[in-house]
């Protein structure tokens, strides 16, 4: 399971990038029919400057569709429902099959990176403490820099500022609203 965790976040990164590459394709065809200019006032704050070029819009029956294509032959699913994200596997112990749920609730930062608040892990239906679950996972996996997993807040920080760090464009999470079944994504310098 703490193996699959690792590919589960990758998964996610990869729905995000689909996402923000569907976006462009989609803007370059605006713009070829349009002839028009795209520019828009920098905005600045405390940190940098960034200069959005598109904002990307989806919901959560696009991001199920995507997580069910990629994790067709995995042995967790991926889903988003009830306002939450959720990773959902099976445990086979003693010849039975037992339930894993982890919920997370995703927000969007004020600098643009995601963090996941833990919502409820559960196994066979029985609650389980969060800090010890995501010690076990950050100790037993291996992540990459820009997840950041943080057991005492019972968080698992998605910093979309170091991951487009040496990138041309930089991607940040405007709004992510479960919810109202709303995620936005801006694309810009």
């Amino acid at each position: 399971m703490t193996r699959n965790i690792w590919k589960i976040l990758f998964i996610l990164l990869l729905v995000i990038n689909v996402i923000i590459i569907g976006a462009v394709v989609f803007w370059w065809a605006s713009l070829d029919q349009e002839g028009g200019s795209t520019e828009t006032e920098p905005q600045t704050s405390e940190e940098e400057e960034f200069q959005p070029y598109f904002t990307g819009e989806t919901n959560s029956a696009q991001v199920n569709n995507i997580l069910e294509a990629e994790m067709e032959n995995e042995r967790a699913d991926l889903v988003v429902e009830d306002g939450q994200f959720k990773i959902i596997s099976a445990l086979e112990l003693l010849g039975r099959e037992i339930d894993i749920e982890l919920s997370f609730v995703p927000e969007a930062l004020d600098n643009g990176n995601v963090e996941l608040q833990k919502d409820d892990f559960s196994i066979a239906g029985l609650p389980l403490p969060g800090p010890e679950v995501l010690t076990v996972v950050q100790n037993q996996s291996e992540f990459p820099e820009f997840v950041q997993i943080n057991p005492e807040e019972e968080t698992i920080r998605i910093r979309l500022d170091q991951w487009s760090e040496d990138e041309e464009y930089t991607v940040r999470a405007e709004r992510v609203n479960l919810e109202e079944d709303n995620i936005v994504f801006v694309v810009g310098r």
